[in-house]
């Protein structure tokens, strides 16, 4: 574990180290809408800003599109009102399914290149569950969310932004959890720009 955190100390110091090199006269931001695209069970929408000189500040977020269309995607919602009956008479199934509500990730950003800024960050996502019961009489089976099953959870993401075309860049990142790649389109700043231009 020392050994995990002084790599880390190590890599920020260098890091911070080459981004001064980098002389920019402006302030550069970039923001990136996208998605989490693998794997494709947890896909999120969100994006990612970034604005640094040679070192800088960056905020990511996403939403989960699996959470916004839960419990209904599973199959049929159930009544909430019935949880504490269902949980009572021992009515649910072991089918259950995961989601992620949200994550919020501000981050630090280190300039690799006038037009490639690097950033990475420790934040927050939440963990829902959804469980699948059984209607008691009826047979039918239904799907609920087990609220003493939602998680505030501690993550993080690492990213880059690289230039494609004149004004387009294509960002990337990997978001620890759930564990995804997140992939998104960005157009940079006229000042941005004049800057590199």
């Amino acid at each position: 574990m020392k050994e995990n955190k002084l790599l880390l100390i190590l890599l920020f110091i260098g890091l911070s180290a080459s981004a001064q090199k980098v002389k920019l006269k402006n302030m550069i931001d970039y923001t990136a809408f996208g998605m989490n695209v693998l794997p494709h069970e947890h896909l999120l929408f969100g994006g990612n800003h970034v604005f640094y000189k040679s070192i800088g500040m960056a905020v990511s977020y996403r939403f989960g599109i699996r959470d916004f269309l839960a419990p209904s995607q599973f199959g049929t919602p159930g009544d909430l009102q019935n949880f504490d009956s269902v949980t009572s008479n021992n009515l649910f199934t072991n089918n259950s399914n995961k989601t992620y509500a949200f994550i919020f990730i501000p981050s630090f950003v280190v300039a690799l290149t006038h037009k490639m800024p690097l950033y990475f960050g420790v934040g927050i996502t939440r963990e829902r569950i959804y469980r699948e019961y059984i209607e008691k009489g009826t047979g039918e089976k239904f799907w609920i969310e087990d609220k003493r099953d939602d998680k505030i959870l501690p993550t993080f993401t690492i990213g880059t932004f690289i230039p494609i075309y004149r004004r387009l860049l294509l960002n990337v990142a990997y978001d620890h959890l759930p564990q995804s790649v997140f992939i998104g389109i960005s157009i940079r700043s006229w000042d941005a720009w004049d800057e590199f231009n």
